[in-house]
């Protein structure tokens, strides 16, 4: 694969460094006896850039890449996801329980010569997709999710936002979602509002918003109702400032979930078949 690092210089990655970014998806689980649909202690997230027109050949190459991946991914999870505004890019989310996964994941791949052998060849085709490719970890904050409770093998789409919060004002972000939290607990609205804290491959604080939706009209209807924040026009006042006062920046993507580059448990595909079925081949 292609990596275009920020001085320009492209490098080639080896297929064990595909696994652990590109499909960070060996290594199992710990002491689970049924398949999570929560979501994660820790979140692997795989960007990658394609290049104007060669979508469909990189998904292409992807699909085939999960195919060599499913006979050892065990109940690992990985959720494939294809850009639906913005630039054309392709993500991963890896659930992990700990850190340590991804580590396993590398050791994993070192002791499958065949398996290693096949991603060395995608790793030649999707060379020409890419014009980069990025890794992140981010850690889940239930305390601050709304609707924490979502079972992922549901989601179609997700609507992403990045922030970036301005030095020295975590404390006021912290409060804004606080402040949200509660809102959305006041009007009960079934709709799922998941945050993460970025914690490495990130330039300074930054926070993700996942929005899980069973379809981009259940956003219509959300965004047609607030998204169920109930607020003071006090509350509203204080959440509008705090979010000049913290936030440098913010981009919000809309993606959907493709089965044919995702890795699931059988437990979801039971749950959808008419979905998850292009994952079970």
């Amino acid at each position: 694969m292609i990596f275009l690092r920020p001085d320009g210089v492209v490098r080639r990655l080896t297929a064990a460094a595909l696994c652990a970014g590109f499909l960070s998806t060996i290594a199992p689980l710990r002491a689970q006896t049924t398949a999570p649909t929560l979501s994660p202690v820790i979140l692997g997230i795989t960007q990658e850039a394609v290049v104007p027109g060669k979508m469909p050949a990189f998904l292409k190459t992807r699909a085939a890449a999960t195919e060599a991946l499913r006979p050892v991914a065990g109940g690992q999870i990985a959720v494939g996801l294809v850009s639906v505004s913005g630039p054309e890019e392709v993500w991963t989310f890896n659930f992990h329980q700990h850190l340590a996964d991804i580590e396993a994941t590398r050791l994993a791949v070192e002791k499958l010569p065949a398996t290693r052998a096949a991603l060395d060849r995608l790793d030649e085709q999707a060379g020409v997709c890419l014009s980069h490719r990025q890794t992140q970890t981010a850690t889940y904050l239930p305390d601050l999710t709304y609707q924490p409770g979502f079972d992922w093998a549901q989601a179609r789409y997700l609507d992403i936002i990045v922030v970036h919060v301005r030095a020295g004002h975590h404390l006021a972000y912290l409060e804004l979602r606080r402040m949200s939290r509660d809102g959305h607990n006041k009007g009960g609205l079934d709709g799922p509002l998941h945050v993460f804290k970025l914690n490495s491959g990130v330039r300074g604080l930054a926070w993700m918003i996942v929005r899980p939706l069973r379809s981009l009209q259940q956003y219509d209807e959300l965004k047609a109702q607030g998204f169920g924040e109930i607020l003071t026009p006090q509350e509203d006042a204080r959440m509008e400032a705090l979010r000049a006062e913290s936030m440098e920046d913010a981009e919000e993507r809309f993606f959907r979930v493709e089965p044919a580059i995702s890795l699931v448990p059988t437990a979801w595909i039971a749950r959808d078949p008419a979905f998850w079925a292009p994952v079970a081949r």
